[in-house]
C-alpha cells in the first residue's frame, strides 16, 4: 500500500518532509483558509503572483463569510506554534508567509483575517516589483522579513 505523502500526482512543489495537507490536517483548516495556506506555501515553486493572487482570493471569501464561517481553534496553543515551525521551516517558509500560516492556522478573529491581507497584498506587490513579466513575478529573492 502507498502512503499518499510519498507521492505526488504532477509537479513536486508539495514535495517537502511536512506537507500542506498535513498541517490542514492537524489544525482542523477548513476549505477557504486551507486553499489561501496552499497557495501561500507552493507560490515560490508553482506560479509565483498568480498564486498569491488565488490566496487572497480565498482569502477575502473567508472575511466575507466570517460571520458564518466563525473558525474556531481548540487545539494546544503550545503545539500549534510547534506545528507551525516545523512546517514553516520544512517549506523553506519565510516570515511574511509564516506569518500568513499562523494567523490562518489560530485564526479566532475577523482582525487576525485582516492582518493576513494586509500581508500578503504586500507580498503580492513585493512579488510584482521584484519579478520580471515573461515570469509573473516570480523569482528566487526572499521576501523582507521585517515587516
Amino acid at each position: 500500500m502507498t502512503i499518499a505523502n510519498d507521492r505526488q500526482v504532477g509537479g513536486s512543489h508539495y514535495r517537502t518532509s511536512y506537507q500542506h495537507w498535513d498541517l490542514a490536517v492537524f489544525t482542523d483548516m477548513g476549505y477557504l483558509d486551507g486553499c489561501v495556506t496552499k497557495y501561500v506555501t507552493r507560490w515560490r515553486k508553482k506560479d509565483g503572483t498568480k498564486d498569491l493572487q488565488k490566496a487572497l482570493h480565498y482569502l477575502n471569501k473567508l472575511i466575507e463569510s466570517y460571520p458564518s464561517y466563525r473558525i474556531v481553534r481548540e487545539q494546544n496553543p503550545d503545539r500549534l506554534m510547534a506545528e507551525i515551525d516545523k512546517f514553516s521551516e520544512a517549506n523553506h517558509l519565510d516570515g511574511r508567509e509564516r506569518k500568513i500560516i499562523q494567523l490562518l492556522c489560530v485564526c479566532d478573529t475577523i482582525e487576525k483575517l485582516h492582518e493576513a491581507r494586509k500581508e500578503l497584498t504586500t507580498m503580492i506587490e513585493w512579488s510584482i516589483s521584484s519579478g520580471t513579466p515573461e515570469d509573473g513575478g516570480h523569482h528566487s529573492k526572499q521576501a523582507d522579513d521585517s515587516k
